[in-house]
């Protein structure tokens, strides 16, 4: 997951170095989260770990993205496409894991079938 927002800011990285000067740290970030999901063949759960340390790239990338494509995709629709993929991580995670029943705390009867 984080290699989408490594890949956009690299993509922009021109223009994000015009807006946010200090993205010299976020640019070392992207470069790692690639290179994670490069590794993930040969050492898979060290990747996973170390990709915990790499999430907090996609609050910084994918917060900032509404301000560097203005011109192109209006904020409110590039809002609206986060959302609704992260909803379809989560949906595909609690629908298909095996292991979702242990995240839900409690059965609701309202939404029992």
């Amino acid at each position: 997951m984080n290699l989408l927002p490594g890949l956009v800011l690299l993509f922009f990285h021109k223009r994000w170095r015009v807006a946010f000067p200090e993205g010299r740290f976020w640019y070392w970030m992207a470069l790692g989260s690639i290179a994670a999901a490069g590794l993930v063949e040969f050492a898979s759960t060290a990747v996973d770990r170390l990709s915990l340390y790499l999430t907090p790239l996609q609050v910084v990338v994918l917060s900032r993205l509404p301000f560097l494509l203005c011109k192109e995709i209006s904020p409110e629709t590039l809002a609206v496409i986060t959302i609704l993929g992260y909803a379809a991580v989560l949906f595909v995670w609690l629908n298909y894991a095996t292991h979702a029943v242990h995240w839900i705390p409690y059965q609701n009867t309202m939404f029992l079938w």
